[in-house]
């Protein structure tokens, strides 16, 4: 998504910069934030599974997978909000934000998914996480083609959006028939 509104988000960083200072950012500046925009992600991605065992021990996997998606939601609304603001730092917060929530997901729900599934199907559900996770990533790249021409803001919303609607805890409730401890218990 991101590579694909590059000269997007390269304009929007500099046309904030030359109406904060009157001069435009030079190339070499531009080509860094565009770098760190981009590698901050794998920064916060690191950083969320390095953390997400002391999470886990401390507050357990349920609490921490919903909180998962308040971080969703709260870096969505940052980076919505980042060229009413005319502050393109805001989009690095949330590029490094969305890469902390990655790094909790990707731990904490292959975990979670494989404790709540009943015995017999929790070998397979243990295994296929990391295929679920390629594809998912397969998915996006494919669909991502279709919008290539959006230019407008309403793009982030179009692509972003359905993070905050979805929240990924509740298509996880697989306990069994009648047993309301599943998620929520």
């Amino acid at each position: 998504f991101l590579a694909e509104r590059k000269e997007y988000i390269k304009r929007f960083m500099n046309e904030t910069w030359l109406e904060r200072t009157g001069a435009p950012l030079n190339e070499k500046t531009l080509l860094f934030l565009w770098s760190f925009a981009v590698s901050v992600y794998g920064v916060g991605g690191v950083l969320g599974c390095l953390c997400s065992g002391y999470l886990i021990v401390k507050y357990g996997k349920k609490k921490c997978q919903l909180s998962t998606d308040l971080l969703v939601i709260l870096t969505t609304v940052v980076m919505v909000c980042s060229k009413r603001a005319k502050c393109f730092e805001m989009i690095l917060l949330g590029r490094f934000f969305y890469g902390i929530s990655a790094g909790l997901c990707q731990t904490i729900h292959s975990q979670y998914v494989g404790e709540i599934s009943p015995k017999k199907w929790r070998g397979l559900a243990n295994a296929t996480s990391g295929f679920f996770w390629s594809l998912g990533k397969c998915w996006g790249q494919i669909l991502g083609l279709r919008y290539r021409r959006m230019r407008k803001e309403g793009g982030v919303l179009l692509l972003k959006g359905p993070e905050c609607v979805v929240p990924q805890g509740c298509c996880v409730n697989v306990k069994g028939k009648g047993n309301k401890s599943g998620l929520f218990g």
